[in-house]
Formats: structure tokens, C-alpha cells, sequence
């Protein structure tokens, strides 16, 4: 309802139960739409604005990868004495692996394929962490976790059954499925005094 009182014609509405009655008060012709206008479009795209920003920031940070997660790096040395083994005798064959990053490696391990035992046999170590084991066609150690610094150090007894000129290959990995390379070091076996 809008008031016709020629002095506020138009200037305000009333309710049916406006009080006290009025008698100038009587029911509007036509609807008027208050328009927001200007405000309401900003804030509308301003929202719009924020969610879209939102939900790019979301999308990057789903696909970008984490970044990879820093490797040991692991070193092995062997040695063995330069004089002649013989047929028979035990040859130690000393071998050394050192962590040389800040990276703990985990799941350490010596492996020597056991073609290139053949004319061995392979005696308990005389000192160091662990005993040699078959494992799928090859001879491994398992080795305890090396922190950043660390290293683990034994020997590896060997009892040669043939005459003849051996290259002893030992491959190091870490856990999971790291490769850290291989050392090689060259066996000669004599026939000993008779």
C-alpha cells in the first residue's frame, strides 16, 4: 500500500495494518524494483574473483609433484693383499662402505653374482656386520642403516679351488632399488708350495 496524501504522495509505503488508518492510503498500480545496482556486482565479482584463485592455487598444488626426496651416496672399497693366493687357502678380501652424504641409506647391501664365485668358496667373515647369503643366483650382505658419516667395514673370506686369474665384481645397492655402482679387484691364484 502507498500513501496518496498529496504532501508524501509516493514518498513511502505502509502496511495494511498501519496505525492509525489512513484514509488516503490505497493499493499500488505498479511494483518498484530497488535496484543494488553498482555494489551488489562488485561484491558478486569480487567472490568470483576469490574463488577462482582459490581453486587455481588448489589445481597447481594438486599437480605439482613433491620434490624428490634426497639420495644417500654410498661408497665401497675393496682390497685385497697383492701376494698370490693358492688352491686351498683362505684369501681375505677386505671391504669397506662409507655413507659420504648427510642422507641416512637404509637397506644396504654387498652383492657378488655367483658366476663369478664359481671357483670359490666363500668362508664365514673374520669381522664385520652380517653373514653372506644365496640369494636368486647370487651372494648377498645385508648391511645395518649407514647415517650421513657412517660406515661399515668387514672381510670376506674366499678359499680358491682353481689355478687361474679372477676378477672379483662386488655391486653395492640401497633401499629402494638405488644403485650406488661396484668395485672390481683382481685374484691370482698359484699353486702354493709343494
Amino acid at each position: 500500500m502507498i500513501c496518496t496524501h498529496p504532501e508524501v504522495a509516493g514518498l513511502f509505503e505502509v502496511g495494511p495494518e498501519a496505525t492509525p488508518p489512513c484514509s488516503f492510503h490505497c493499493f499500488r498500480s505498479s511494483h518498484v524494483v530497488r535496484s543494488r545496482g553498482l555494489w551488489l556486482w562488485i561484491a558478486v565479482g569480487a567472490a568470483a574473483a576469490v574463488f577462482t584463485m582459490a581453486l587455481a592455487l588448489w589445481q597447481l598444488r594438486e599437480m605439482s609433484p613433491p620434490p624428490p626426496a634426497p639420495r644417500p651416496t654410498l661408497r665401497l672399497e675393496l682390497t685385497v693383499d697383492d701376494r698370490p693366493a693358492e688352491v686351498g687357502a683362505a684369501r681375505a678380501v677386505a671391504w669397506e662402505v662409507r655413507n659420504v652424504s648427510a642422507v641416512t641409506a637404509k637397506e644396504v647391501r654387498l652383492l657378488i653374482d655367483k658366476e663369478s664365485l664359481r671357483d670359490f668358496e666363500i668362508r664365514a667373515p673374520a669381522r664385520g656386520p652380517g653373514r653372506w647369503v644365496e640369494d636368486r643366483g647370487r651372494w648377498a650382505l645385508d648391511l645395518p642403516d649407514l647415517a650421513g658419516g657412517e660406515s661399515a667395514a668387514g672381510t670376506l673370506e674366499l678359499i680358491p679351488k682353481r689355478l687361474g686369474e679372477y676378477q672379483l665384481v662386488v655391486k653395492l645397492e640401497s633401499g629402494p632399488n638405488l644403485y650406488h655402482g661396484q668395485s672390481a679387484t683382481r685374484i691370482v691364484v698359484g699353486a702354493g708350495h709343494q
